[in-house]
């Protein structure tokens, strides 16, 4: 009888060991093996991630040009990563090289079809009036296909009802931004949105209530624990948005809400608009 007590207990003790080392096993066998790889392709692997590691601890300490660096050796062992493709594409366009940074989401598209965050690049890339590669229709095919992959992601819908601005289709814009704030409440560019079609249109209280709406959702959301909710990250990000063309410059006009500084915005914003508009014509 203690024999077979024992014999448990030393089984259930393996067992915990088992368990404890088996993450770091499963990675280490992810990096370094692999049914019939041979020696020198298990070094590539190994040398892939490396790499990987240093370029994603480099992008997350702002270092752009280490971090492109080592995505772009890490690319040159695996061309197909979709990861590096995506991160790559996006600091090589922070850098402002804008064609790279089209080829990297370009052979992300070619790797996996049905890679939103692919389309949504390349329809902001196509969208920034300030490159040659500005297409209005090609923005919209782009994003378009992101929705239609991912019809819980609101970006699309943003940008739809930006282009439908740019069409001048006023309702279509703002069905896109009510869809919008319907699902994702802390939408800044949303509001804003709004509260410029309701300024268009003269409609100054409704677009004073949006504008002001904006203005609250540029707050940090209470967290708990000092961990920010899903809606202040996506805040955040989308304020901080590299591509986002239809940006408008708050912080100028925080230490006064009225309706000057409201007039002031969307005054930028229109003349930005039909900045577009002209662009749109002329393609």
């Amino acid at each position: 009888m203690k024999k077979n007590i024992v014999l448990i207990i030393g089984i259930l003790v393996c067992a915990a060991v088992y368990l404890m080392l088996r993450p770091e096993q499963t990675e280490r066998y992810e990096v370094s093996s692999g049914t019939g790889l041979t020696a020198e392709e298990k070094v590539a692997r190994q040398s892939f991630w490396r790499y990987f590691r240093e370029a994603t601890n480099y992008r997350i300490a702002g270092e752009i040009e280490k971090a492109t660096l080592a995505y772009q050796e890490a690319l040159l062992l695996n061309p197909r990563h979709e990861d590096t493709l995506y991160y790559l594409g996006n600091l090589l366009y922070q850098q402002q090289a804008y064609d790279d940074a089209h080829t990297m989401w370009q052979q992300l598209v070619q790797v996996n079809p049905t890679s939103t965050r692919a389309y949504l690049q390349l329809g902001d890339f196509y969208l920034n009036q300030k490159l040659d590669s500005f297409n209005v229709e090609l923005a919209e095919k782009a994003y378009r296909t992101a929705l239609s992959i991912n019809k819980e992601e609101t970006k699309p819908t943003l940008r739809l009802g930006q282009i439908a601005l740019l069409k001048n289709d006023l309702t279509k814009a703002v069905e896109c931004f009510e869809l919008v704030v319907a699902s994702n409440y802390r939408s800044v560019t949303a509001y804003a949105m709004l509260g410029y079609i309701h300024w268009i249109n003269n409609e100054h209280e409704k677009a004073s209530q949006n504008y002001q709406k904006a203005f609250e959702m540029t707050a940090p959301m209470q967290s708990v624990d000092n961990i920010p909710g899903e809606g202040d990250t996506r805040n955040r990000l989308q304020q901080t948005d590299i591509l986002d063309v239809f940006d408008i410059e708050f912080d100028g006009y925080r230490t006064s809400r009225g309706m000057q500084s409201m007039h002031a915005a969307y005054e930028a914003l229109q003349r930005r608009i039909e900045e577009m508009i002209k662009l749109t014509a002329a393609e």
